[in-house]
């Protein structure tokens, strides 16, 4: 049977926008194709551990105290059927999969909202993409679970259809995304709401996948007995980090909002001052808490309600001093997704009008507008980076006595991958630890 016309374009356009969405992840940094490297945690704690232990080992790790099964499998892998000088190749492949998926998806899955036509893909993709993105979780596996969560955010506001080969793409992604990291694990009460509200057969099945892999994590993270991280939950830093990062970001981008930041920090030192800026901001995030509340619409309700809980449980979990959230440029990938779930929201609203009174639309136009203005100009920004190394930088540099380790000029600056194997092997009497990316993270070898 022949298909309409309608259809054969929609099935192009399709196409054209998944082709294009790579075209831009490649012209950001065609080096990164061409010549790839490992980033961070990625070469020090995942491939060193992958070269020192066997296939199964490396692949049910729990580096951070919980199971992350990507970064696991593609660091495994890539040591099992790549030399030494191309793990990179590899596990770059990977980190592009989990990226691109997110895209994938708004673009394969049916539904109302971001999911209904032409415009609100195109609409969608260009949030994904041009959202204030996080340098730190760019083409990375260690961080792909911050795309895997926004894969599973998607999955759970589209339609369930029953076809064989929706059920494996998104049972295959909610597998991946439940055991990398905790995070989309943070998202299973939503599932189950979601099926309350709509008593969909797809969306219980989804649920209890979620749940099961929720409760993997759950004895992975009490059997591992590894100290996560420092968990706390101070309201003011909370709600001001959620008002710097999660709406002023997108609307001014990186440094504009991080100077209000500054700001806040120097007022909230004032006992005075603490209070009154932390019940402003307390009603703001209540205000938003209403208007949850209000909203009628599932699918926009279950974006924003994702927005809210990652938005918490990344600061509860996010790594450092919490208060260096509202002022470092690092910790961006904790922010990244609430972004793009908040653009979700405003998309939906234009789309369906439904919350909408008549003369609002054009504002939530506006923002959504000035959403992707500066995300596209952050994005153009992608490569500048600060001129301080990171803690674990440091304590890096001084353990490996690597004096010599200048600081990066831009943010995807590093030694290249292959020279560095080729020092490496030519060294006899000397050991030196192989650069990686950014410069001051280093992986050393026995």
């Amino acid at each position: 049977m022949k298909k309409s016309p309608s259809l054969f374009f929609y099935d192009h356009y399709r196409c054209i926008l998944f082709v294009a969405s790579l075209l831009v992840i490649f012209f950001n940094n065609p080096s990164l194709f061409l010549a790839p490297r490992l980033w961070m945690e990625e070469g020090s704690i995942y491939l060193s551990y992958a070269l020192t232990h066997s296939f199964f080992d490396s692949l049910t790790a729990t580096h951070q105290g919980y199971l992350s099964l990507w970064p696991n499998l593609a660091t495994a892998i890539s040591y099992q059927l790549a030399a030494l000088e191309n793990i990179p190749y590899i596990t770059f492949l990977f980190a592009l999969i989990a990226q691109i998926l997110p895209i994938f998806l708004v673009l394969k899955l049916d539904g109302d909202g971001i999911f209904h036509s032409v415009e609100s893909k195109s609409l969608s993709i260009l949030a994904i993409l041009f959202i204030p993105l996080a340098k730190e979780i760019w083409l990375s596996t260690h961080t792909s679970q911050f795309f895997f969560l926004l894969s599973t955010s998607l999955i759970l506001t589209s339609w369930h259809k029953n076809e064989t080969s929706e059920y494996i793409l998104k049972t295959s992604t909610l597998i991946f995304a439940g055991l990398t990291g905790v995070l989309s694990c943070l998202l299973t009460p939503v599932f189950w709401l979601t099926y309350y509200k709509t008593k969909r057969n797809g969306t219980l099945y989804y649920a209890i996948v979620m749940t099961a892999l929720t409760c993997m994590q759950f004895f992975i993270v009490i059997f591992s007995q590894k100290v996560l991280r420092d968990i706390s939950f101070d309201p003011s830093i909370y709600f001001s980090a959620f008002f710097i990062r999660d709406l002023l970001t997108p609307l001014i981008g990186w440094s504009s909002a991080l100077s209000i930041g500054d700001e806040i920090t120097l007022l909230m030192a004032h006992p005075m001052h603490h209070l009154w800026i932390t019940s402003l901001l307390t009603s703001v995030f209540c205000g938003l808490w209403f208007l949850l509340l209000k909203e009628k619409e599932t699918q926009n309700k279950a974006f924003f309600l994702c927005f809210l809980i990652v938005t918490l449980f990344c600061v509860i979990f996010s790594l450092g001093e919490k208060r260096h959230l509202l002022t470092d440029v690092f910790g961006h990938r904790y922010f990244y997704v609430p972004n793009v779930l908040l653009c979700f929201c405003l998309i939906n609203s234009l789309i369906q009008k439904k919350v909408l009174k008549k003369d609002t639309p054009s504002a939530i136009g506006f923002l959504f507008i000035a959403f992707l203005f500066m995300g596209f100009s952050d994005f153009l920004n992608l490569h500048q980076r600060s001129e301080f190394y990171t803690k674990e930088e440091t304590l890096l540099i001084d353990n490996t006595n690597q004096k010599d380790v200048k600081k990066s000029e831009t943010f995807y600056d590093g030694d290249n991958w292959s020279q560095e194997i080729r020092s490496y092997r030519a060294r006899i009497t000397t050991v030196r630890p192989i650069r990686l990316h950014p410069r001051g993270w280093l992986l050393i070898i026995d």
